[in-house]
């Protein structure tokens, strides 16, 4: 009967005031919980069914539309407890484990997904508050190595060299081992046999020298031979 009629403004705020806190549409339920019993047996119901968007991944609109309505959302510390609970015992099931295990294995093997987490690993350690906020959480110190090379600077070169490889100087994401603190822009890294392949130095002096810094590449095993080292280094360094 009010087909084609509008209601007047004063009906309206009848009708809000009327239905005001009350829920509406398509949640009619929304604010109240079910009962257990209740859960129990919409969990059994439904046991074996898979979700409607179940192997359908979303479009990039729908993502960004997901990652702007959660941006500078925190979950609250009561929900985030609750959560660790969760997690935690289902990581305690070994089937479970087991199953979330050989699926990280598969996933992490896809060429794809190396790649994404690569991109992200390199724009986050581009930001300097993100790098110092790792490396004191990683608590770095000099090795043994690097106390020896750090000697061997202060006997030779005195006053010139700091190192700074716990996290005190991030340039473009890398953290060089020592720095010169006489006004050059140099720097010192110190490879380790194991760690690096011989291709590392030619990436990492590309690396300093995109921001303006000179870098001589140190080898652990050449620190024993003291002269010889010093000799390499200042040539290393004027070349």
């Amino acid at each position: 009967m009010l087909k084609g009629s509008h209601h007047t403004p004063e009906a309206k705020a009848k009708l809000r005031l009327a239905h005001l806190g009350k829920p509406t549409g398509r949640a009619p339920s929304k604010g109240k919980h079910p009962s257990d019993i209740t859960r129990a047996k919409m969990s059994i119901a439904h046991r074996g069914e898979k979700h409607h968007q179940y192997g359908k991944p979303h479009s990039d609109l729908v993502k960004m539309k997901i990652s702007a309505s959660l941006k500078g959302k925190r979950p609250s510390e009561d929900t985030r407890a609750k959560l660790s609970a969760i997690n935690k015992a289902r990581w305690q099931n070994p089937e479970y484990r087991a199953k979330m295990t050989a699926r990280r294995k598969i996933v992490c093997q896809e060429p794809a997904w190396r790649a994404r987490r690569s991109d992200l690993s390199k724009s986050l350690w581009q930001d300097p508050n993100y790098a110092q906020k790792v490396w004191e959480a990683w608590k770095v110190k000099p090795n043994q190595a690097e106390l020896q090379l750090q000697g061997l600077l202060d006997t030779y070169f005195p006053g010139k060299w700091k190192f700074v490889g716990d996290g005190q100087l991030i340039i473009g994401g890398r953290c060089p081992d020592f720095v010169n603190v006489n006004g050059k822009k140099e720097v010192i890294e110190l490879f380790g046999t194991y760690w690096h392949p011989i291709f590392d130095v030619a990436e990492r002096k590309e690396h300093y020298r995109q921001y303006g810094f000179k870098a001589a590449i140190i080898w652990e095993d050449e620190v024993g031979d003291e002269h010889r080292l010093v000799k390499s280094l200042k040539k290393r360094l004027r070349g």
